[in-house]
């Protein structure tokens, strides 16, 4: 195994979390004005999780676009409300930025591996001990953006 391949390989896990952490927002965007990008963002995720490859590098271009998007609020518009998650309130923050471009990285390196469905053949029990932590860790990037936001909120909006 080459040494990209095995540097895919070790994306596989963040990239499947970045996968669902897409089809998660898009799922809190469904009830909201915002429900034409949720479905794209599930869309997205979905495909790029199922399929890996070509795939991957949607997801990755999405989520540098998310990252230009929050770059673009920080500097012209500090407070604007994100809706990222369906949390209307909840202004962008660095955190965004931090996430959105960890996400792309992670996406760009596993496009250059094999499918994610051969890296989980490889996986003890059927994989659903990968595939927990990959959800757990998907919720947990949620749910620092949430609280991220939510304590600044809390402080006067300062860092």
């Amino acid at each position: 195994m080459s040494r990209a391949e095995q540097l895919a390989s070790l994306a596989t896990g963040p990239y499947l979390a970045a996968c669902s952490l897409l089809v998660i927002a898009g799922i809190a965007k469904l009830r909201s004005r915002r429900a034409i990008l949720g479905a794209a963002e599930i869309a997205v995720g979905a495909a790029g999780a199922a399929v890996g490859g070509v795939a991957a590098l949607v997801v990755a271009a999405a989520y540098a676009l998310l990252a230009a998007y929050v770059v673009h609020l920080l500097r012209t518009a500090p407070g604007t409300p994100c809706d990222c998650l369906g949390a209307a309130s909840a202004p962008v923050t660095g955190a965004h930025l931090a996430v959105n471009v960890a996400a792309c990285a992670s996406a760009a390196t596993a496009a250059f591996g094999v499918p994610p469905a051969s890296e989980l053949a490889d996986q003890p029990l059927a994989a659903l001990p990968f595939l927990g932590l990959v959800v757990c860790c998907a919720w947990l990037a949620a749910l620092v953006l949430g609280a991220h936001a939510d304590l600044r909120a809390s402080s006067g909006g300062h860092r």
